[in-house]
């Protein structure tokens, strides 16, 4: 196995016998983008974005015939607010007041409520 750093001493690349990974960088050290190719992930492929607050904002995860993405939503304060997936479910977070501690998640699936949680 041989790995290649980037000046910030990130791996960039990585090579063996079976596959070879890339992978790349923004500026505050956070995963832009990964893909592989050769052996069983050839052709895998996964990316994120990030805010002008450095929150991930979308995962998405690509491959030749499939794909997924998910995507982050925030509210003024910052603290995470939704999860959607392109599925249709998503996931909504209630925080208590004064507080980061999430007091309530509630998960839909197509827009139907299917479960809340609440502290």
């Amino acid at each position: 196995m041989t790995n290649h750093y980037n000046r910030l001493g990130q791996l960039a690349q990585q090579n063996t016998a079976n596959y070879q990974l890339n992978s790349m960088y923004n500026l505050a050290g956070q995963l832009l983008s990964q893909g592989f190719a050769g052996g069983p992930l050839n052709g895998l492929s996964i990316s994120n974005q990030y805010d002008n607050s450095l929150r991930r904002t979308s995962l998405a995860i690509l491959r030749a015939t499939t794909s997924s993405q998910t995507i982050y939503g925030y509210d003024a304060a910052s603290p995470l607010a939704s999860v959607s997936a392109g599925s249709g479910d998503t996931a909504a977070y209630g925080y208590l007041a004064n507080s980061s501690l999430a007091g309530q998640i509630t998960n839909k699936q197509n827009g139907t409520i299917r479960v809340t949680t609440t502290k």
